[in-house]
């Protein structure tokens, strides 16, 4: 192919191309016009370098076509091309009509090897005779083509003689021969060859036997797929000597002298057979219904193929009349025959085309079942594949054991504690194992390998692409042990070629030593108990384990059952962490719950006996401080925990001492462990237990004067001390020892002349980029403030943006024809959305501005031509336009002083319930839309500090009605449609009320980036739970406790139906703050 890109169409408009064989033989030049779009057949002549012979040379084919990316296109091919694609070495033999059977030419070929009429045209230059005649012969199209196999001694027993093949039947293009219903009705894409769109493709079946000592045993047929065209065969013509181009003589043209027809034919086997399944099987195919005789043969010889899991073999059967038997090794068991003719009562009367047909293995055991598919491949050859609905990988490191169970009742195993009967066949599934699930019933029972393990039941007909279990033992200590895991479910990209769907069992909980420090992680305060300690080296990662004390329960809090939050189960607990240095003399990090994702950060102290600071200066040894960073992330089904050393530099939080001569003490809340910070000096800090207030006790060393400070909420200066309920102030107590430090500091420097004026000692709470910083320092009149606050006094001011309509409409390039006169059909729409009333307000004071977004109507309608709904989106309820409420109402307020970072005082989202209609055609039209950017952003993203946000409760009503599978997907509409059918499994939904919880936010710290991702992960939990409703199962998709880490203070999710009255979240939240301080 010859492409090139000119944008002056006056330059050289033509080209001139040679056939050239080893340098010595070549063909005269043709000459094409490149202005002229079309396909061109030109003979040529072949003329030797050596000597001055001439012959007749091979039919050229040219293609001239124009593209919008790759400008002009030159194709050149031959006028027949052959292609063995059989998977075995063959022979051809090419002859003229009136030639004997015997005579013509012969050639072998490999497979994958391609032979072209060129090829024989230039071997026959130098030839003579009959084998000439037919090469040239070959060329033209007048020739009769026969094929054998090239005998494989490999393929036959031992002891058995060398058998020998005879030649097919003459085939010459396309011959008629009956082949199975099936084969015609199964759909297949054929791969883009040179000849277009307008060639038409057939399929014939020839025959070659098989002989052994001169009796005839079997045949060995082939598939032979032609793809032909026919074309004009033209002679150039030629203009006089020195007669120039004009528009009377327009440049040189071909002139049609014949027709003739250009043909790719490509030999293949009839069948290819692929064992998806992880266990040896063999497939036998007859041509007639034979019994079961029991035995097993080991070797293959066309109809018979032996595989290992994952293997592919092809086989050479009559496709006409077609049986196959599927016998499993392990087993020792055969299925019954599968006649491929009945292919009716297998298609469930499907309408259109039909794309694979599926069927049941029966091996007459009445406990074991396998799947058999039959479709057409890109070449078009028939597929066989056998494999599972399901199998189950095991990606722990612990063996487990699992049977089928034939109970109908989810209950009676989700909530039995005692040990059940195994009554089906017990399976062994090994650590990083995978096994084909043979089994009839989908009903699972897993446990691990003891006798006291507790059976856990995995229904895999209600599996919707993600779930928890745990699997128990009983030790004899009186602890449960409990693991966790996860579960998922894979599909190929391919659905058609591996249509198992393999069920991944994960730890739910791992942690994973990213640092280059040995490292212990625990189970909170089981520091004690045996086998409780997980040592990990750098690089390694181990699944957790969590130990109960049998009868132990869980605490419910009672925000956890006003409020609705994931996972909260009174019997169910969360799996606490600690972490430590594997260096003798290092304590304990604070807990950490394994389900909460983000990023928290960790100190841990070296073990001294000597810590008592309350001596301002002293010289006693302190205690080494490191610190580290757990950023808990969720991969597939696994909730990861990956433990990192951080730098003092990059905590979140940071403490300055200001004051001139005094040190100041602090603590957490709850603790009494106190560290000290000398006067200017700056130190970072992390919270020593996360699961206590973070709130942090200041104390000025040697004195009285102290302040309980929330680090995560932003204050501006605030005096230190606090007033009196009698309007008295609390003055400090100076101490003897805090008089003799003031003494020593004041000898060790001139400078400090002045005691510190403790009336005068302030402090304030301000961000730093991600960090938080608390100040402490003496304020004095000549003292500036913190350079955080804008200069600029900006005056009052509001703006009113209103749009009365909007409309948006999404399209499709143009497959459907609409009636309307002289408009241009290239696109057609597929969903329009109005807007109805939208007002935009700003309004700008000194300290503030306040933005407010609202809608009055939305909806989005379905414009495609067959749509099922006529609204895919709306309001819900009849009387919403009554009511004069609005759809969407979001407000802003963001204050004017604070710029690094912005702070927003205020944000609030409300949206009303809605009726959400879906159907699957439309999600196939939207899937194109649909863009990812293939690397991240460079774009630095800035921490915004949100002192309120909120989302109010979403309610809608959904429905969502499936479709059928379409020739014309694209591999993105596939890969969606997979999702949507063996991943999720989601049904017909008609009226199932999805309620996603609102959420709230104080004193949080991210970037808007961080937000977004979060509030995804918050609501797409609330879908799936809406999916495995809807379709009646009881099981919950795996569950965390907390999406937001130290960036936000305080969150929640809560549930109120918007729809029953209008919600007024102000003093809603109020309550929530009284119930959390209670």
């Amino acid at each position: 192919m010859v492409s090139r890109k000119d944008s002056h169409p006056k330059s050289s408009m033509h080209m001139s191309l040679q056939l050239v064989k080893s340098g010595m033989v070549s063909s005269t030049p043709v000459h094409i016009s490149l202005e002229q779009v079309g396909v061109t057949t030109l003979r040529t002549r072949l003329d030797s370098r050596q000597s001055k012979k001439r012959g007749p040379g091979p039919l050229v084919v040219v293609d001239v076509s124009k593209d919008n990316e790759d400008g002009l296109s030159v194709t050149v091919s031959p006028m027949v091309r052959i292609h063995n694609e059989s998977g075995r070495l063959l022979e051809l033999r090419c002859r003229r009509p009136q030639q004997r059977e015997d005579g013509g030419a012969a050639v072998r070929l490999e497979h994958g090897d391609i032979i072209d009429d060129s090829m024989g045209v230039f071997d026959a230059f130098n030839l003579s005779g009959e084998s000439k005649k037919a090469l040239l012969s070959f060329g033209l199209g007048n020739y009769l083509l026969c094929v054998r196999p090239v005998n494989d001694e490999t393929s036959f027993a031992d002891g058995e003689r060398s058998p020998s093949f005879e030649w097919s039947d003459d085939l010459k293009g396309v011959k008629a021969v009956c082949i199975s219903g099936l084969f015609d009705k199964l759909s297949y894409h054929i791969k883009k060859s040179f000849y277009g769109q307008n060639a038409e493709s057939c399929f014939s079946m020839i025959r070659c036997g098989l002989s052994s000592l001169g009796t005839k045993t079997k045949d060995l047929y082939f598939l032979v797929r032609t793809t032909k065209r026919k074309l004009s065969v033209g002679m150039e013509r030629k203009l006089s000597v020195g007669t120039p181009h004009t528009p009377e003589n327009p440049k040189p043209q071909s002139q049609i002298v014949a027709w003739q027809e250009q043909q790719d034919i490509l030999i293949l086997p009839t069948i290819q057979v692929s064992n998806l399944m992880d266990m040896k099987i063999a497939v036998t195919s007859s041509d007639h219904l034979e019994t079961n005789s029991g035995e097993i043969a080991e070797h293959s010889c066309g109809n018979h193929a032996i595989l290992q899991g994952g293997q592919k073999e092809y086989m050479y059967a009559d496709l006409s009349k077609l049986f196959l038997t599927v016998t499993l090794y392990d087993l020792k068991q055969t299925s019954s025959p599968i006649n491929a003719g009945d292919w009716g009562k297998f298609s469930n009367k499907s309408k259109g085309e039909l794309h694979d047909l599926d069927i049941e293995l029966d091996f007459g055991d009445g406990k074991h079942i396998a799947m058999l598919r039959l479709s057409r491949g890109d070449t078009g050859l028939l597929e066989v594949i056998i494999y599972t609905r399901y199998a189950l990988q095991n990606d722990t490191d612990m063996p487990l054991i699992c049977w089928a169970s034939k109970e109908e009742s989810f209950f009676m195993w989700r909530r039995n504690d005692k040990q059940t009967h195994e009554s089906g066949n017990i399976i062994p599934l090994k650590p990083r194992s995978r096994i084909s699930w043979l089994e009839k019933y989908d009903k699972i029972l897993i446990r691990r390998v003891g006798e006291k393990a507790i059976v856990s039941l995995l229904d895999l007909d209600n599996f919707s692409g993600f779930v928890e279990i745990s699997l128990v033992v009983q030790e004899e200590t009186g602890f449960k042990d409990i693991v966790k895991m996860g579960i998922n479910s894979q599909l190929s990209s391919s659905k058609r070629l591996k249509p198992t769907h393999t069920i991944c069992l994960v730890p739910r909980y791992i942690a994973l030593n990213l640092s280059s420090e040995n490292i212990l992680v625990c189970q909170c305060h089981m520091q004690e108990t045996v086998n409780a300690v997980t040592a990990l080296s750098p690089g390694q990662e181990a699944s957790l384990h969590m130990k109960i004390l049998e009868g132990e329960e869980k605490a419910v809090c009672p925000t956890d059952k006003i409020f609705n939050r994931r996972g909260v189960s009174g019997t169910d607990s969360s799996l606490f962490v600690q972490f430590s240095l594997k260096e003798p003399g290092w304590s304990w990090s604070g807990p950490i719950c394994s389900a909460s994702l983000g990023r928290f950060f960790l100190k841990m102290r070296s073990c001294s006996n000597s810590h008592d600071n309350s001596q301002l200066g002293s010289s006693q040894e302190k205690r080494q401080t490191r610190f580290a960073v757990v950023d808990v992330k969720e991969k597939g089904s696994s909730l990861i925990m990956h433990f990192e050393m951080q730098s003092p530099e990059l905590l979140p939080y940071r403490i300055v001492n200001g004051l001139r001569n005094a040190s100041i003490q602090f603590h957490q809340k709850e603790l009494t462990e106190t560290d000290t910070l000398e006067p200017g000096a700056t130190v970072g800090y992390v919270w020593d237990n996360l699961n206590l207030p973070h709130m942090l006790f200041v104390q000025v060393a040697g004195t009285q004067l102290q302040r309980e400070i929330s680090l995560e909420k932003l204050e501006p200066r605030k005096n230190f001390y606090k007033i009196r309920q009698s309007g008295g102030v609390g003055l400090p107590l100076l101490s003897g020892d805090h008089l003799e430090g003031i003494a020593r500091y004041r000898g060790n420097d001139d400078r400090l002349t002045d005691e510190v004026d403790f009336s005068k000692v302030v402090y304030e709470v301000y961000a730093d980029g991600p960090t938080r910083v608390l100040w402490v320092y003496e304020a004095h009149e000549s003292h500036k403030k913190r350079d955080r606050l804008s200069q600029n006094q900006i005056p009052y001011a509001k703006i009113d943006c209103k749009v009365s309509h909007l409309g948006i409409s999404l399209l499709e390039r143009g497959k459907q024809q609409l009636e309307v006169p002289n408009v241009n059909n290239g696109y057609t729409p597929i969903i329009f959305v109005k807007f109805r009333s939208i007002v935009l307000e700003f309004i700008i004071t000194s300290k503030h501005t306040l933005c407010s977004f609202n809608v009055e109507k939305f909806v989005v309608e379905e414009k495609w031509h067959g749509a099922p709904f006529t609204a895919m989106l709306r309001v819900r309820g009849q009387d919403y336009f009554e009511r004069d409420e609005l759809v969407l109402h979001m407000f802003l307020i963001v204050s004017n002083h604070m710029f690094n970072p912005n702070q927003v005082k205020y944000s609030s989202v409300v949206l009303q319930a809605l009726d959400l209609h879906l159907d699957e055609d439309t999600l196939m039209k939207l899937v194109p839309f649909y863009r990812s950017s293939l690397a991240d952003s460079i774009t630095p993203h800035r921490a915004i500090y949100f002192e309120h946000f909120e989302i109010h409760p979403i309610k809608i009503v959904a429905s969502f009605l499936p479709g059928h599978p379409r020739a014309n997907y694209t591999s993105a509409q596939e890969t969606f449609r997979a999702f949507l059918h063996s991943i999720i499994k989601i049904p017909t939904v008609k009226g199932t009320v999805v309620e996603l919880n609102g959420l709230l936010l104080s004193h949080a710290l991210m970037t808007f980036h961080e937000l977004a991702i979060k509030c995804a992960q918050h609501y797409s939990w609330y879908v799936m739970r809406a999916i495995y409703i809807a379709k009646g199962s009881q099981l919950l998709p795996p569950s965390f406790v907390s999406l937001f880490d130290d960036s936000a203070a305080t969150s929640f999710d809560f549930f109120i139906d918007p729809s029953d009255h209008p919600v007024h979240l102000q003093n809603f939240t109020k309550g929530i703050t009284i119930l959390l301080c209670t």
